[in-house]
């Protein structure tokens, strides 16, 4: 059992590339850096672009948190996952939270204090 976690260590996990998600008549492909934001609302997912295009995905974002590469992106909160690349502004919040302003988000997305230090070293990293 202890081999098997240690092996897992040095494999090199592949990382979601693609969403392939209803259109119209058919299909459309949608490369995951093209995602500035993920976001839960109404047991929908929601996947918004850089260019402010929404899509619905068929996963949670517990689901996507697995398969999108932790280096380009960030569980923020219980309801967003957002890009590196698409954060524009970080205030500090009442009670040693933080207020993340995104490019293709008027509101800002509050990052709790738990969760406050481990987005920090994210964006240091």
């Amino acid at each position: 059992m202890a081999m098997t976690k240690l092996l897992s260590l040095f494999e090199h996990k592949e990382f979601r590339t693609n969403f392939l998600v209803s259109f119209r008549d058919g299909y459309k492909q949608i490369n995951v850096d093209t995602i500035s934001f993920f976001y839960s609302e109404f047991g929908n997912t929601y996947a918004v672009s850089f260019d402010g295009e929404k899509t619905v995905l068929n996963h949670t974002l517990e689901s996507l948190e697995e398969q999108l590469d932790p280096k380009k992106y960030f569980r923020a909160n219980r309801q967003y996952i957002i890009s590196l690349h698409s954060i524009v502004d970080i205030q500090n919040h009442f009670n040693f939270k933080l207020k993340v302003e995104l490019k293709q988000l008027k509101e800002g997305i509050i990052i709790s204090r738990l969760k406050a230090t481990a987005f920090k070293e994210w964006l240091d990293y």
